[in-house]
């Protein structure tokens, strides 16, 4: 209806801006941090443990001048210590490095870093007579995302960053339906019409088929987010299933709880039937 399309245009206007306040947002936090950790390596005391050639000095003297950091760490530029071992280093975190001592200047980037999404900063120095290095600091992602918080985004749309990012849907267990990844706000209203009648079943999933049947669909690689609700003794055919989908996409679980099993364990144990229940 006309309304309708109204509506749909309104809230794509919305979107767009919030994206753009966004990215503006994100750049200007990249640049900022860029900024603090360049000023920081000029100071007194972070130069003086430089010229020192002392390592653990200079890590030190960055970390208490940059309250909340998490880490940081003094590398020689032939990264011989990261290169022992590049998969437990973290290739993300190679890369940083990599750029900062290529691009002689502050780097900063989305790395993974202590189980988790972090915020990655790299900068070259001069490590006394130590010769080229590079030091790395390691921010919580906050610093980076805080932006999200003050962006306005309506509750009947979505956001996505990337520009021409499709969204699409994979059922299974019970009915299965399959709607290829669709770009712009159409797709919500494809997603809706093709779902709204589903209806969860006591049917235990095929995990492993349904991660097949999905690889075969869909072979570009993509973020595949599995909504599901686990029990643990369907842990390991999960694991399985995931770990087939990460040949070929990023994989994010999500397990529902059940609030009935909340409530029952939270109650107090009288009778039989309460500790069968339990």
């Amino acid at each position: 209806s006309g309304v309708r399309q109204w509506r749909q245009a309104s809230v794509g206007q919305t979107l767009e801006q919030s994206r753009g306040q966004i990215v503006q947002g994100v750049d200007a936090a990249l640049k900022g941090q860029s900024t603090q950790l360049g000023t920081l390596v000029k100071s007194e005391r972070v130069s003086t443990a430089l010229a020192a050639g002392d390592a653990d000095a200079t890590a030190l003297a960055v970390r208490e001048g940059w309250p909340g950091t998490e880490d940081v760490q003094v590398l020689t530029a032939d990264l011989d210590q990261a290169y022992a071992d590049p998969k437990a280093f973290g290739y993300a975190r190679l890369g940083l490095l990599e750029a900062a001592i290529a691009g002689d200047t502050v780097v900063a980037r989305v790395v993974r870093d202590a189980g988790g999404q972090r915020l990655g900063l790299a900068v070259p120095v001069q490590l006394g007579t130590t010769g080229p290095a590079v030091i790395y600091v390691r921010q919580p992602l906050l610093r980076l995302t805080g932006t999200f918080d003050q962006v306005r985004v309506p509750s009947a749309g979505y956001l996505a960053l990337r520009q021409g990012d499709g969204v699409g849907l994979f059922a299974s267990g019970g009915e299965s339906r399959w709607v290829a990844p669709q770009r712009g706000m159409g797709a919500i209203d494809a997603l809706l019409r093709a779902s709204y009648d589903l209806q969860a079943q006591p049917v235990a999933t095929d995990y492993l088929a349904a991660a097949t049947a999905l690889s075969v669909r869909q072979r570009r690689r993509s973020l595949v987010m599995l909504v599901t609700n686990v029990r643990d003794e369907d842990i390991e055919d999960l694991l399985v299933a995931v770990r087939l989908l990460q040949r070929q996409h990023l994989v994010c679980v999500a397990s529902l709880r059940e609030r009935e099993l909340d409530v029952a364990l939270e109650q107090e144990v009288e009778t039989l039937q309460d500790a069968t229940q339990a």
